[in-house]
């Protein structure tokens, strides 16, 4: 029987050697994400005007979540590297960019305390413009990001 030490020599040699490793090339200006990020940008580029329900469908059989892939068409096409046209989904570019930030963070809401004889002050100064037509935004946004504004208000109202 073998005594420890020499086991414990055979395993640090198995440890210590050399491992193969992998490479990939990046350019300094890009943030590599995971797979699905690239795969999602691909498939829209390589499929010119899909509706962003069969990319989501389509990807999903590939084993991507759905949630995923229709969250990174929603910043697709907030960081303009993803435009709709007919409902459908096109490429701007050939090639996928990072559009996240590595320092980016959520703005917080602070609530701030009024008192009584200021609120005629703060009413004036934050009151809402004229033109302020809740249907006219809610056209111009996609589903999804309508479903990301509606999650934003549940949570600031609650419920």
């Amino acid at each position: 029987m073998p005594d420890i030490q020499t086991e414990m020599t055979k395993l640090l040699n198995e440890w210590n050697k050399a491992e193969p490793t992998i490479t990939q090339s990046v350019s300094p200006n890009r943030l590599i994400t995971n797979n699905v990020t690239r795969i999602t940008f691909n498939f829209i580029r390589d499929n010119p005007g899909v509706s962003s329900q069969e990319a989501v469908k389509r990807l999903g059989s590939q084993g991507f979540k759905p949630s995923s892939t229709s969250s990174l068409i929603t910043r697709f096409i907030r960081g303009k590297l993803v435009r709709i046209e007919n409902d459908g989904l096109f490429a701007t570019t050939n090639e996928y960019r990072s559009v996240f930030k590595a320092t980016q963070s959520k703005p917080k809401l602070v609530a701030k305390v009024v008192k009584p004889a200021s609120v005629a002050q703060v009413a004036s100064v934050h009151a809402a413009p004229v033109t302020f037509d809740p249907k006219h935004i809610l056209n111009s946004l996609s589903l999804y990001q309508a479903r990301d504004l509606y999650v934003e208000l549940k949570s600031l109202f609650g419920g």
